[in-house]
């Protein structure tokens, strides 16, 4: 039995697959072409990304010490502070903004104008200017969930 791990990162997508001891079996990396529309932006093509996943996918079952075992289990990682708006059939909406990005729109300082940190915290489970999923706000002051 092999385990398959796929990182879906800012950069590119990679996927690795290991025997249960461990052992590398082989590993594929599909790079992502960024794209700067202007000075400060960075975005990536949400169907380019998932292409390169499913191609590289392929690419690593295709690999013969890959191809001796079925997997037993899949790992999906992922950037964690982007996301990929689809319609109600999968269709990517637009363009994948990354958070290297320097554009705001003014949103976040209007709704901590108007609400404390740990309301924010519970509106989208992220403290204002701490964008990590393990740590909370309480009365405005950052707190690490165990």
């Amino acid at each position: 039995m092999r385990l398959i791990g796929i990182d879906v990162g800012s950069s590119g997508t990679k996927i690795a697959a290991y025997s249960l001891n461990g052992t590398l079996l082989g590993s594929i990396e599909a790079p992502h072409t960024p794209h700067h529309p202007h000075p400060g932006a960075w975005e990536v093509d949400p169907d380019e990304v998932w292409r390169n996943a499913a191609d590289a996918l392929h690419r690593l079952a295709a690999l013969n010490p890959v191809q001796r075992d079925p997997p037993m289990g899949i790992g999906i990682s992922a950037s964690m502070r982007e996301a990929f708006p689809v319609d109600a059939d999968g269709k990517a909406l637009g363009p994948c903004i990354m958070t290297a990005d320097t554009r705001e729109s003014g949103l976040e300082k209007t709704i901590l104008s108007q609400y404390p940190a740990d309301r924010w915290f519970e509106f989208c489970g992220i403290c204002p200017n701490e964008w990590t999923p393990f740590a909370g706000c309480y009365g405005g002051r950052r707190i690490v969930r165990k």
